[in-house]
């Protein structure tokens, strides 16, 4: 009877000493935060940069998911990971999610961090045309009493390049070379992509950038967030969000760190986790849904192509596509 009172007096101590362990690691190790992230040229391979990035326990990063893709053939250190993919990402904007180990083997999905990263970069705007000649001056007055000053004369049109689609929808004024165009009927800019993946699935279709949009209070409340493309400051945009159009505009850049409380990217819910973001690419903005008429049919055919004002996709033989 005492050798067994002994014996359970033993594994006592052992399993607390355990729980005690695990929970000192927890309490001493901050959690991981990404603030950087890029794609090499070709499109595979992922670089994060940050702190904390062996993850809560110290094991290192368990898998990195990018736009809906998925890889466990990584490399993590405490202030970057390193992610291959076997297939290359299109040019565009993907959400990441990092989620790290709770021991050699096993994922803590108690813990993640995440960022968007941008694949491409994005255009220059073209230049201004040269303004059109002034109007011929009025006639001279009468003898005698000043007569009326003559009208001015109209100014030409500036120079400018259209977009159309590979139907040839006009679809609006280029601003770059990546399919980002300015719509005059509507007073927007929008950049005209493929959906990008998402942790359910592709969209195929060809439309207004997609985008995951971060609020400062749970369930997709408060104040939005979200790293635009292309940059666009003060203007507002459109872009395809939950499913269907939104009118965004950029109000000021937002602070590192700045703590977002919840997510929602294209085709995916409402997802609540921490999520420390700010920097040069992230903007607080206010969003509303587009509710008047595009003036073209969705989904756009592609590729685009960009004309001189005043060409029409049917007279010119040799068109250059933008996409």
């Amino acid at each position: 009877m005492k050798q067994s009172m002994k014996l359970f007096s033993r594994s006592a101590v052992v399993a607390l000493a355990l729980v005690t362990l695990e929970v000192s690691v927890y309490g001493t190790n901050p959690r991981p935060v990404i603030t950087d992230g890029s794609v090499n040229p070709a499109g595979t391979v992922l670089t994060l940069s940050g702190a904390n990035l062996m993850g809560v326990m110290g094991y290192g990063a368990y898998s990195v998911t990018m736009g809906g893709v998925t890889t466990t053939n990584i490399t993590s250190t405490a202030t970057s990971i390193t992610a291959t993919f076997t297939t290359a990402f299109n040019p565009g904007s993907y959400a990441v999610i990092a989620l790290f180990k709770k021991n050699k083997n096993q994922c803590d999905t108690n813990y993640h961090a995440t960022i968007d990263v941008t694949v491409g970069a994005v255009g220059l705007q073209g230049p201004m045309g040269p303004a059109g000649a002034q109007g011929p001056a009025g006639p001279a007055g009468s003898v005698g009493p000043i007569g009326p000053q003559g009208p001015q004369g109209i100014q030409g049109p500036p120079g400018q390049f259209n977009v159309y689609d590979a139907n040839g929808q006009l679809l609006g004024t280029a601003l770059d070379a990546n399919g980002s165009v300015y719509i005059a009927s509507l007073g927007l800019i929008t950049n005209f992509t493929y959906a990008s993946c998402s942790v359910t699935g592709c969209t195929a279709t060809f439309g207004p950038f997609p985008t995951a949009i971060y609020f400062s209070g749970s369930d997709c409340t408060g104040t939005g967030y979200m790293s635009p493309y292309p940059q666009a400051s003060g203007e507002q945009a459109l872009y395809t969000f939950n499913g269907g159009l939104v009118i965004v505009q950029l109000v000021a850049l937002a602070p590192y760190p700045t703590t977002a409380q919840s997510v929602q990217g294209q085709g995916s819910p409402c997802l609540n986790y921490d999520n420390q973001l700010g920097g040069a690419s992230f903007w607080s903005v206010t969003i509303q849904p587009f509710t008047g008429t595009l003036p073209f049919d969705l989904p756009v055919a592609p590729p685009l192509q960009v004309l001189p004002a005043g060409q029409s996709p049917q007279s010119e033989g040799k068109r250059r596509s933008i996409k």
